[in-house]
Formats: C-alpha cells, structure tokens, sequence
C-alpha cells in the first residue's frame, strides 16, 4: 500500500462512522457502512456494507500536488497527539486522524469532534479542500 498523506475517521454513538484517506499515489478510500445501489423502482437506497475503506477515486496530478500542498499548509503535522474540543456533550464523537510524519504513520486523536477554536478552524478547513479536490476528482 502507498504512502499515506493524510486520513480522518469519525465515531459517534449518534451516526455512522465516516472519513477519507488520501495516499501519496493519488488513491483515496472512504470509510463507509452502506453504499447506495438502485431499487427495482429507479430510487436509490442504502445497503448496508462491511464497515471499512474503498475505493473512492484517484486524484489527478494536479490534484494531488493541491492535496499536499493543503495538507502542508495546514499546520496538521505540527498538532499535538490529544487535542481535546471546547465543546460539551453528553455523548460526544471522537475523531482520529492519521497523516504521514518523517519516520511514519502518526495519529492524533481528538475528543469530542469537532474541536473548535483554531485547531478545529484549520482541520475544518483542510478538511474541506480536500472533500472539493474528491468532488472535483468524480466529476
């Protein structure tokens, strides 16, 4: 398996686990529990799967060099192992992020999700690039 650039999953007792992971190779996967598959009536459903990463799509080189350079810019690397959010919850969602550091896979996990603040600010908005660069990728 490639290198790994960057990946975030999401757990909560009040919805199904989701994330993305984006490889060095263009690959990314998502972590999914249903995919959607058409009835005999033309509406689509979900079906459930066996929760775990697939397929998504490859990013472009083009793409791909816009993903690293949003994940260098980010800051993600430079975050401690345990941030723990501003907000309260009685049952709150935990995600756990992956990235690649110099000798490895390092991963942070952050409790309750989403963070808030400055960090929560700049893994939103990482976040968000690369979601657009997937969009952007299908299309």
């Amino acid at each position: 398996m490639p290198d790994l650039l960057f990946g975030y999953l999401v757990r909560d007792a009040t919805s199904d686990p989701y994330g993305e992971r984006f490889y060095a190779d263009g690959k990314v996967e998502s972590y999914r529990v249903s995919k959607l598959v058409e009835a005999a009536s033309g509406e689509y459903r979900d079906q459930p799967v066996i929760p775990g990463w697939y397929p998504t799509t490859t990013l472009s080189e083009e793409l791909l060099a816009k993903a690293r350079a949003a994940i260098d810019t980010s800051g993600v690397r430079e975050l401690p192992e345990t941030i723990t959010g501003a907000h309260s919850t009685s049952d709150p969602a935990s995600g756990e992020l992956e990235l690649m550091a110099g000798d490895g896979i390092r991963k942070i996990t952050v409790t309750p999700w989403f963070p808030g603040g400055d960090v929560g600010q700049r893994l939103f908005n990482l976040i968000t690039q690369l979601n657009n660069l997937i969009t952007q990728a299908l299309a």
